[in-house]
């Protein structure tokens, strides 16, 4: 999976269907309650038309009306501001799209102690199930 940059043109050869997809800042490490990001990942999510959910990420991160949450607070926080390398994303096409993308979010969160900067959906990797939390192994 390479890193693409994130522009329209790029979003043009992203395929309509399912999969995870990652959104990161460019050249840009994020200090996290474990370490340091080195990938700079902000966001990991899934969709069934890949090329749609980047979209409406790009369109709110831009400051557009565009029902993508985390492309919203992309741009509330002014990270654009922050990071002046811009930001890429990679993605990876399967039908198991909610269960890769729940893999990813709990390796990042084994590996950093908490989920990416812009992550809120999705769910918390700690919860198992809804009356139970879990405690991350150390």
């Amino acid at each position: 999976m390479n890193w693409k940059s994130f522009n329209e043109d790029s979003l043009k050869n992203v395929p309509e269907t399912s999969g995870v997809y990652w959104i990161r800042c460019c050249n840009m490490e994020i200090r996290r309650l474990h370490g340091i990001d080195n990938e700079g990942i902000l966001v990991i999510g899934e969709s069934a038309d890949l090329r749609h959910r980047l979209e409406t990420f790009y369109k709110a991160a831009n400051g557009k009306t565009a029902a993508h949450s985390e492309g919203q607070r992309y741009y509330y926080f002014r990270i654009a501001e922050l990071n002046r390398n811009g930001i890429e994303f990679r993605y990876e096409e399967t039908l198991n799209r909610k269960v890769r993308e729940r893999e990813e979010l709990k390796r990042y969160e084994l590996k950093h102690r908490e989920l990416p900067p812009l992550n809120r959906a999705g769910g918390w990797p700690g919860y198992e199930r809804k009356d139970e939390i879990k405690q991350m192994p150390l």
